[in-house]
């Protein structure tokens, strides 16, 4: 009995030993890295980047509407809305016929890729490229 325990505490111990070895945080040596207590001359890039806008907090389904309805038929809302809403250029002139009450019949699409999501400010450009004033019940 007194052989069992000695061995047995003799293999904890040692596994004890391999796990704090495999578990220190001694720093790796990377190819081209300075060597330990050397400074580095080029500023540390963070590995993940901030995204570009905070996500938006969400909204009222109605007060969604409203805003899309607003960016598609308006330049300024079109601008301070960024890309936070991305549709198609169909649904886009659905939205700014709610605004209004005309219907958009040009095509504001991509050639060739009618699906392509673009945000307010885009379509906003693509009518005003089209020749649509913007201008409620006046069509240049």
């Amino acid at each position: 009995m007194k052989e069992a325990l000695k061995y047995g505490l003799l293999a904890l111990g040692g596994w004890w030993i391999l796990r704090q070895y495999f578990n220190s945080e001694a720093p790796a040596i990377q190819p081209g890295a300075p060597a330990p207590g050397q400074q580095q001359n080029q500023p540390q890039t963070p590995l993940v980047t901030p995204p570009l806008q905070p996500p938006a907090p969400p909204m009222d389904p109605q007060q969604e509407h409203i805003l899309i309805m607003n960016a598609a038929g308006r330049d300024d809302v079109a601008a301070s809305v960024g890309n936070r809403f991305l549709l198609t250029a169909d649904q886009w002139n659905w939205y700014e016929s709610q605004f209004d009450n005309t219907l958009t019949t040009e095509d504001l699409f991509t050639p060739g890729n009618r699906g392509e999501l673009i945000n307010a400010q885009t379509y906003r450009e693509r009518r005003k490229a089209a020749g649509l004033s913007g201008l409620r019940f006046w069509r240049a």
